[in-house]
């Protein structure tokens, strides 16, 4: 008898995988309706730009708000190379848009979410 192509160990590593995707929807859920809540229209979600994806763009006032999500308690998870792609996404949406745009980062641990405003140090 043959054996299977595939083992137990690639499985775990997707079954990892799966659990973390579905935890970083949850993420999303909870943060857009905490938003959605204090007043902010959804413009979009999983907004791909030429740079990266951006979780989040909503409107308040005449005034945008680009948002990521990340499901964790440190702000040490968005990679050097994330932040340099979302402060492209950034500015293409200042272009697009040619209006106020902020930029938060809201870490997401079980219930509890803390927003950063302005991480990416820019505000126009």
């Amino acid at each position: 008898m043959a054996p299977l192509p595939f083992t137990d160990v690639p499985l775990r590593a997707l079954k990892s995988s799966y659990k973390k995707h579905i935890k970083g929807f949850q993420s999303e859920d909870k943060v857009r309706q905490l938003f959605l809540n204090r007043g902010f229209h959804l413009i979009g979600q999983r907004i791909r730009t030429p740079f990266s994806e951006v979780d989040f763009l909503f409107r308040q006032h005449g005034r945008y708000l680009m948002l990521e999500v990340k499901s964790a308690d440190r702000f040490s998870y968005v990679s050097p190379r994330q932040m340099r792609a979302l402060k492209l996404s950034f500015h293409y949406f200042l272009n697009k848009y040619n209006a106020p745009l902020r930029a938060h980062l809201a870490l997401v641990e079980g219930s509890k979410i803390n927003i950063i405003p302005d991480f990416l140090n820019n505000e126009a």
